[in-house]
């Protein structure tokens, strides 16, 4: 772009890598500009070019929009659509390079408002409520997407706004009339307008309550100093109701295209209806109506063109892209309708050339280092060949849906309770049945603003807001489960964690068990909770660098310490998940011992496990015979149950990677026997996760005493006891009272899908 402009001087920050732009004679550097330096004067004139300004091109090449100084002062300047004035505070929410960031900037500084800037990268809900609430921000323009999208995940993101203007697509009747009935207040506008016109060429103030059953919102009049025509195909003014090609005319016109003269004078039209020389019209190449109460409807485009996000996007500029990849032989790119309003993809079809065909993602990252991320296709579907029409011509409607082309390859099951409700947030946002551990989340369709939406559910989970480029480097479940428990808090890496600091409830101490996942679910458990109890989370041991003991009672005895000196006198419940409610079992043993009353012990998915120490005795002469001893057969046995439990629930690619884990793990077995035995070299395994494996070892070699205290166990229905028919689950020979409750979902969903269920459920009891 700076190339095409004959850009002469680039004004930069000595922090951005130097690019190499032909022609330029000047590099102004921005921490040299010394504050109170007058900057030579310059003779401008209203039709002088204010700026360039990039949009989509059809050959892959964009157009620069020439705008002119005349042009801003008319849409900031004397309209009515709009609030401007001293008393504002304008947000700069879009892209410098995009349209709206004129009316943003020169809305403000023209009338001696303010304007704040926000944060460089893609913009989230959850950046918009922080600087709405610490600038006090009255005027916002948005995307229409991005407004749906702070509606649907943020709405109190706008609370305080008095103007919202929102632009770029069609706007939805139904997120607009929730966003008012939050803000009675606030006037919202409909704005429309290519950059060819300056940002905005007509505008809706919108009444409320809207009409019942209204499906639609007009773009509204035209602004002041501008000019709306629908006309036909022969230029001449339709009746009112039919549709036509929008043309506009103006003080808000652009000069034209940036060298570009052949494109200038194929859509800046002389105006038929104004005899003073040199005036024209754009051709928008948008369909419109007029409406009886004189205002416009925006029907949609006339030529292939869309709108992503409120980018305009040639699908053709993203073909002649792709067409240069030296594997691409032939290539369609269309635009698809999502499910949800406003909501168009692009999809590219791609007929692969000789030797190896591309991935999607290698497809992905070809367009992304070329093209804005709007142009990025969602979905990339190999073809042999692309179909063609009685006249050869390519046949759009038959080419085949993306659903239906997927690969077949199986899907990795998403495990554990973080990655689990992180697939289930996908699922949910993309639209799709199912989401795999190992799943790209941008070749299951999603994008940019679906990136920032999902991003932003995350934060209303966890409470930690990673920024987009995370994503973008880690585009799996398993990527962005790890990059997730890498950016926890210092705070959240204690061995006690306090999420909240309740009253006068007993204090919750929660033992979250999850070796991989950092138990970021126990926040959803803390939030559903009574406000006035204190929840402390605890984390296992091993975590962060702390060592692990290699027993559940060691451990108990380390936890003990912790809880006592957390909170020294009164009574407790405490609870834990999976192997975490083994060692908060034996931690309740002890506190009693200690004299400590605990009210109450809740275990989720955790069981006594009686069923293979039941077994002692009849192994015990099989084991010696293996020269085991009693208790590593039964480790043994115990180790060849879970492995079983643990194949039924693989699919066949996840099956053979768990027994390879499991034949490393073997083969080192027999290392350090051997090594004992024969002076062998041990072989080449690879070692299993340590954490895991001590934590195994001592749940295998835990049995569990006597406690005189009451236990409520929560089971995932999904999920087969240790000993069939025992509805306490191995927990009633050894305490005074077991509360059973059935939860749906299996071992992980318990803790995701249904951890609300669990936490209504047990404050009823501790009530």
């Amino acid at each position: 772009m700076a190339e095409d402009a004959g850009c002469r001087v680039v004004a930069a920050d000595r922090g951005v890598p130097p690019v190499e732009f032909r022609g330029v004679a000047h590099t102004v550097w921005f921490d040299e500009i010394r504050p109170g330096e007058r900057e030579p004067g310059a003779d401008v004139d209203p039709d002088a070019l204010a700026y360039v300004m990039y949009t989509s091109g059809s050959t892959g090449r964009p157009k620069g929009v020439a705008v002119r100084h005349r042009g801003i002062l008319r849409l900031v300047l004397g309209q009515s659509y709009a609030r401007f004035g001293p008393e504002e505070t304008f947000l700069h929410l879009a892209a410098t390079a995009f349209d709206a960031a004129t009316f943003e900037v020169w809305g403000a500084l023209l009338h001696g408002a303010r304007c704040v800037v926000l944060p460089g990268g893609v913009p989230t809900p959850a950046a918009v409520r922080e600087a709405v609430r610490a600038h006090g921000v009255t005027t916002l323009l948005m995307t229409t997407a991005f407004f749906n999208a702070i509606v649907d995940e943020a709405p109190d993101a706008l609370k305080g706004v008095r103007q919202v203007l929102v632009g770029g697509e069609a706007m939805s009747p139904a997120h607009v009339a929730r966003a008012a009935a939050l803000m009675p207040e606030a006037r919202f506008v409909n704005g429309y307008g290519p950059t060819e016109s300056t940002t905005f060429a007509a505008c809706h103030v919108l009444t409320f309550p809207l009409e019942r059953d209204t499906t639609s919102v007009p773009i509204g009049r035209p602004i002041a100093g501008t000019e709306t025509y629908v006309l036909d195909a022969h230029g001449q003014p339709v009746p009112v109701g039919v549709p036509g090609e929008l043309h506009i005319g103006g003080a808000g016109l652009a000069r034209g295209y940036w060298n570009r003269p052949e494109l200038t004078a194929e859509r800046f039209v002389p105006h038929p209806f104004d005899p003073t020389p040199g005036a024209r019209l754009y051709r928008s190449g948008d369909l419109a109506r007029w409406r009886p109460d004189g205002t416009l409807e925006y029907l949609g485009r006339l030529d292939a063109q869309v709108k992503i996000r409120g980018v305009r996007v040639e699908p053709a500029e993203v073909e002649a892209v792709l067409s240069t990849h030296p594997s691409v032989r032939e290539v369609a790119v269309i635009a698809a309708n999502g499910d949800r309003p406003n909501d168009v993809r692009l999809v590219a079809y791609v007929v692969p050339g000789r030797g190896e065909a591309p991935t999607a993602g290698v497809l992905r990252d070809f367009v992304k280092r070329r093209l804005p991320s709007a142009f990025v296709p969602s979905a990339f579907v190999l073809l042999e060949a692309l179909p063609l029409g009685p006249t050869g011509k390519l046949d759009r409607r038959a080419l085949p849906a993306p659903e239906a082309t997927r690969d077949s390859r199986e899907i990795v099951r998403a495990r554990g309770p973080l990655k689990l409700q992180l697939a289930e947030v996908w699922r949910e946002l993309l639209g799709v049945p199912q989401v795999g551990a190992t799943d790209d989340f941008f070749d299951l369709g999603g994008h940019s603003l679906l990136a920032v939406r999902m991003l932003q559910r995350v934060h209303d989970l966890y409470g930690t807001l990673l920024p987009l480029a995370v994503l973008y480097t880690n585009p799996t479940i398993d990527g962005l489960s790890e990059a997730l428990i890498a950016s926890e808090p210092a705070e959240f890496q204690a061995p006690l964690v306090r999420l909240r600091d309740g009253g006068k409830r007993t204090p919750l101490f929660f033992f979250h068990g999850d070796l991989n996942g950092g138990g970021f679910y126990t926040l959803t458990l803390a939030r559903r909770l009574a406000p006035d109890r204190t929840f402390w989370v605890v984390q296992p041991l091993g975590l962060h660098g702390r060592p692990a003991p290699m027993t559940i009672e060691a451990m108990a005895r380390v936890h003990v310490e912790q809880v006592i000196a957390a909170c020294p006198e009164g009574p407790l419940v405490l609870g834990g998940y999976c192997n975490g409610g083994l060692v908060a079992y034996e931690t309740a043993r002890l506190l009693t011992a200690a004299g400590r009353h605990v009210e109450r012990l809740v275990l989720v998915a955790t069981d006594a496990d009686t069923r293979f120490r039941a077994l002692r005795w009849p192994i015990a002469a099989a084991a010696r015979l293996m020269g085991l001893g009693p208790e590593g057969a039964l480790e043994q046995f115990g180790r060849l149950r879970y492995f079983a439990d643990r194949l039924r629930e693989l699919d066949t690619a996840g099956q053979a990677a768990f027994l390879a884990r499991a034949a490393a793990r073997l083969a080192r077995q027999l290392a350090r026997r051997l090594r004992h035995a024969l002076p062998l070299p041990a072989p080449d395994v690879p070692a299993a996760p340590p954490l895991f494996e001590r934590y195994y070892d001592a749940c295998m070699g835990y049995v569990p005493g006597p406690w005189p205290g009451r236990v409520v166990v929560f089971w995932p229905e999904a999920e087969l006891p240790a000993r069939a028919g025992d509805p306490s689950y191995g927990w009633a020979r050894l305490v005074a009272r077991v509360d059973t409750f059935g939860i749906p979902g299996d071992h992980d969903e318990i803790v995701t899908r249904h951890i609300e269920r669990i936490a209504t459920t047990l404050e009823e009891l501790l009530a």
